[in-house]
């Protein structure tokens, strides 16, 4: 709704599109309704949430639409091409995915992973410019990045995981202090056994009743750089897949 907000504010501002101010206001109201505070936790009961599910739905559809109008007013005299949006308050850098018509060449400033073209960006605060303006072509930019079943590496940052995905170890290379305190994404999992209702209601001794989380992970290395790494962690978790 914020984004909602900003692009049609700066759509009315510099094109003249209609800023929908009745439309924002009441997917405002709708949003707003939403904030009890047992629909906030997910503690209500079924119903509750079973309509809280499809109000927020709602929101978020009214929302997307109000963007999607701004956004197509800013972007209807611009010709071809790609315009890419940063709503933040302050420019940030963003590695993005070239449109398949795109014509640039893979340079060091780009990345390829999975048939797509990659580049970083620097985008305006609270604005927008095309992707050919916002490439970073410095060179300077390519990360020293290492992507292993059991680590992920850049210039300032060591980051190791166990058989089971979990993080052991998030090492400084600067000072060499371990930033973790422990396992840093442990799963546990507990029998949920109310006696009377279903929500709000946690037995005080449900911590003698944990759920066994055996099952090793499968970790897989998706990227290695030069702009992106990352690891794809499979692990089953009782009777579902995380």
């Amino acid at each position: 709704l914020r984004e909602a907000e900003l692009w049609n504010a700066i759509a009315s501002k510099l094109h003249g599109h209609p800023y929908a101010q009745h439309a924002l206001a009441q997917t405002w109201r709708n949003l707003l309704l939403l904030q009890f505070h047992d629909i906030l936790p997910g503690t209500s009961i079924t119903r509750v949430h079973v309509e809280a599910e499809k109000a927020f739905a709602d929101v978020l559809n009214a929302a997307a639409k109000l963007t999607d109008e701004a956004l197509t007013a800013l972007t209807s005299s611009t010709g071809e091409g790609q315009t890419l949006f940063n709503s933040l308050a302050w420019e940030r850098s963003a590695i993005v995915e070239l449109p398949n018509s795109s014509k640039q060449d893979h340079h060091a400033y780009t990345q390829v992973h999975d048939g797509k073209t990659y580049v970083q960006v620097q985008l305006p605060a609270m604005g927008y410019t095309t992707v050919e303006a916002a490439i970073n072509r410095d060179a300077s930019i390519i990360h020293e990045l290492t992507a292993t079943p059991t680590s992920l590496e850049n210039q300032w940052l060591k980051l190791s995981l166990n058989e089971f995905g979990e993080i052991t170890s998030i090492i400084d290379k600067e000072t060499g202090e371990d930033w973790s305190n422990g396992l840093s994404n442990q799963f546990l999992m507990y029998r949920d056994q109310t006696s009377n209702y279903d929500a709000w209601e946690l037995d005080r001794r449900y911590t003698e009743s944990p759920i066994a989380l055996n099952e090793k992970a499968r970790i897989t290395v998706l990227a290695e750089g030069p702009l992106f790494a990352s690891l794809l962690v499979e692990r089953p978790l009782n009777q579902s897949t995380l």
